[in-house]
């Protein structure tokens, strides 16, 4: 009952004043902007010609890699003769037949009488482009595949993945069809329905249809944009700035002088008091990340028609992230008395995770791209690599956070897209491992140091 009483009166302190009221307000501003965001699907004609428009870089290895692109600046795609062949209610449900246009204007630039030249595939960018497309990188980052050995299965392949990675729409069927001129290829493509609508293209409104926004994204995109880049990369850096500098104060104000007697003359050990000043600091985010979280989901929910309740646990991301910085900031409120120095050295400690996460983030792709890793010296990757080992893993924490929404919400396709599928995740078991021997190393040695001194 003590232990309650206690851990009362810390979270009462954190909520007295204006910043909980503050903070209140723009979470409910948030969740108003949010449900005021409706979502129409696009009729398939235009869904179809909108995720061809997109398909402008074509990367190699069969679209695994993430930095080797190849243009197709010079080939247009068109849908014609579209037919459904299903009653399907909705368009992401529908079984469709169509003819697809490809014109290559680099073979328009061809002279007149060398027709002939359409044989040598070389000549032409689209093939140019699922050569590279289907060519696995053996070292050298300079070298072209030859065009001249793109087979139509190829083709069929590299088409079928164009529809699913820019469309979330599966090829059933493709069948080559005669040519139409010396620049154009033309091809039957049968797609089949699926269930479900996070993976069809929709275009957004506000205000509760008052404003149509001319664009078209998946829902699942749109419902992973606002979730994950909104709620929990650019709110939740908001939420946390404004905990830190808040709660940085609650330390220090209770080790002033006549404050700490009052505090130390009650039964109980410094310890204690000191961890449940932390953990009134924890709940003060705890609650308010809830409400905001809590409230974005419903809405969105309501609204779209997707639940994702991977999208709830970052609840307990964001309050974890806190708790890592907190411990900082408890450690030097104790070692100063000083709100000030607090603030900087959590925001500096803070920097730095973020850096070398950043870095170690981009040099884990680079790990997996032939004729790129080589490049960069091995002391780089041994660095960062014991650097990211010992410091908590806040970026981890971000990307495992970020899958919780990303496996809610985005379709197969769009994670190919965004090249999420081919990341290597890191360990839940790892992640909180490390971070939690860094929040008990620095709230022991505030304890140690609240315990051992005179006050």
């Amino acid at each position: 009952m003590k232990f309650f009483m206690i851990l009362k009166d810390s979270f009462r302190e954190a909520v007295d004043g204006f910043v909980i009221y503050v903070m209140v307000i723009l979470s409910t501003l948030l969740i108003v902007l949010v449900g005021c965001i409706g979502y129409e699907p696009v009729e398939a004609q235009l869904a179809f010609d909108s995720m061809l428009r997109s398909s402008r870089f074509v990367n190699s290895d069969r679209g695994r890699s993430a930095f080797r692109a190849f243009p197709m600046f010079g080939v247009s795609f068109k849908i014609q003769d579209l037919q459904k062949l299903n009653d399907a209610s909705q368009p992401q449900e529908g079984d469709y037949k169509m003819r697809l246009v490809i014109a290559d204007s680099t073979l328009g630039m061809q002279p007149p009488d060398a027709k002939e030249k359409k044989t040598d595939k070389t000549d032409s960018q689209f093939y140019q482009a699922v050569a590279f497309w289907n060519h696995t990188p053996d070292g050298n980052s300079m070298s072209l595949p030859d065009a001249n050995a793109v087979s139509d299965a190829i083709v069929f392949d590299f088409l079928k993945d164009m529809f699913e990675t820019h469309g979330n729409v599966n090829v059933s069927e493709v069948t080559r069809l005669p040519d139409e001129g010396r620049n154009n290829y033309v091809f039957q493509i049968t797609t089949k329905g699926r269930k479900g609508v996070r993976g069809w293209l929709h275009r957004p409104n506000l205000f509760f249809g008052a404003i149509e926004v001319p664009i078209e994204f998946s829902l699942g995109r749109m419902v992973y944009f606002l979730q994950d880049q909104l709620v929990n990369g650019l709110g939740a850096w908001i939420s946390l700035l404004v905990a830190v500098i808040f709660t940085a104060f609650f330390i220090p104000n209770m080790m002033r002088k006549g404050a700490v007697d009052l505090l130390l003359s009650k039964p109980i050990h410094r310890v204690s008091l000191l961890i449940f000043k932390y953990l009134g600091g924890l709940m003060f985010v705890f609650l308010n990340t809830a409400y905001a979280v809590g409230g974005v989901w419903l809405v969105m929910g309501l609204r779209s028609g997707v639940w994702s309740p991977g999208f709830l646990l970052i609840i307990f991301g964001i309050t974890f992230y806190f708790a890592i910085l907190y411990a900082v900031s408890t450690l030097f409120g104790v070692l100063t008395r000083n709100a000030i120095v607090a603030i900087l050295v959590t925001m500096a400690f803070w920097f730095t995770m973020y850096i070398v996460g950043q870095i170690y983030g981009v040099l884990d792709v680079l790990r997996h791209e032939a004729g790129i890793k080589d490049r960069i010296p091995k002391w780089v990757y041994s660095t960062v690599d014991v650097a990211n080992a010992v410091l908590p893993r806040t970026k981890d924490l971000d990307k495992l956070t970020t899958k919780l929404v990303a496996d809610g919400t985005l379709a197969e396709g769009d994670k190919r897209q965004m090249k999420l599928d081919n990341l290597t995740w890191p360990s839940w078991f790892e992640v909180l491992g490390v971070s939690c021997a860094h929040i008990a190393i620095m709230l022991g040695l505030a304890c140690w140091r609240f315990a051992t001194r005179d006050h």
